[in-house]
C-alpha cells in the first residue's frame, strides 16, 4: 500500500485517540518527508494529540504551521483554538501565535 493523505489522516487520528502524540507527529514528519502535504485533518488530528499529552506548546506550533502551509484551514482553527484555550498555560502561548500567524 502507498501511503497518501488519506492513509496519513487515518494513522495520525489513530495516533490521537490512542493518546501517542510523539507518534502523530512522527507521521506528521514522515508524511512531509514522502512528498505529501499535510492537511487540515492531519493537522488537526497532530494538535488534538499533542493537547491530549499535555504538549501545548507543540500543539501551538502546529497550529501556526497549519495556517501558514494552508489558508483554506482557517475554519480548522476554531475548533482548534477553543480547545487549546482551556489550558491556562496555553494562553500566554497564544499571544506568542497570534504574533506570527495572524
Amino acid at each position: 500500500v502507498v501511503a497518501n493523505v488519506i492513509s496519513y489522516n487515518a494513522a495520525i487520528s489513530a495516533c490521537e485517540k490512542g493518546q501517542q502524540w510523539e507518534r502523530a507527529l512522527q507521521l506528521l514528519a514522515e508524511m512531509r518527508s514522502a512528498g505529501e502535504t499535510p492537511d487540515g485533518i492531519c493537522y488537526g488530528s497532530a494538535i488534538d494529540a499533542c493537547d491530549q499529552g499535555a504538549q501545548w506548546e507543540l500543539a501551538l506550533q502546529l497550529l501556526a504551521e497549519m495556517l501558514s502551509e494552508d489558508g483554506g484551514a482557517r475554519h480548522q482553527l476554531q475548533h482548534r483554538r477553543r480547545r487549546l484555550r482551556e489550558q491556562p498555560a496555553v494562553r500566554a502561548g497564544m499571544t506568542a501565535v497570534r504574533r506570527v500567524a495572524w
